[in-house]
């Protein structure tokens, strides 16, 4: 099995990556050559790289700490350096790893630096994580269906009620 890839440049800018497999098989002393698109055949770097840098920032506990606590509402440095009990510098440097990441902005007011979430990378995320919620719930749906199959052999017929 080879694998190529081939790079493209899209109108918009971004490159694509066409992954093509190459199949070699023998049929009767014959080499034959079977080309098959693999499933993650395109991918857009782009959409890597934000995928990356938003679970790079909710990695570290205490980021993903001050997202649940934006999840209610917006909050200064200070708001949440106290809720968390870590100390202002501490948080500020938090909230920046955030912001650079996308998925929070802050605005001025006076002077207080004012954060809150922004819903665009949460609802990337939540599409990426879409195709394998539906993987695993036919998985599950299908281990549903044999444990049931399993219950139904354990229950001699005599014993049914």
């Amino acid at each position: 099995m080879i694998r190529k890839a081939r790079w493209f440049i899209e109108p918009t800018g971004f490159p694509i990556c066409f992954i093509k497999t190459l199949l070699f098989t023998t049929s009767l002393g014959k080499l034959k050559n079977h080309s098959e698109y693999s499933l993650t055949g395109i991918f857009r770097i782009k959409y890597i790289v934000i995928m990356n840098t938003t679970f790079s920032a909710l990695a570290e506990p205490n980021r993903l700490l001050i997202v649940e606590l934006l999840r209610n509402g917006p909050l200064s440095v200070g708001e949440v350096a106290e809720q968390l009990g870590l100390n202002q510098p501490q948080t500020s440097k938090h909230l920046r790893v955030l912001c650079d990441a996308g998925l929070v902005e802050v605005h001025a007011v006076a002077n207080r630096r004012i954060y809150k979430l922004r819903p665009t990378p949460f609802k990337e995320l939540d599409t990426w994580l879409e195709s394998y919620r539906r993987v695993w719930d036919e998985r599950f749906d299908r281990l549903d269906d044999y444990l049931l199959e399993l219950q139904r052999k354990e229950v001699p017929p005599d014993d049914k009620q």
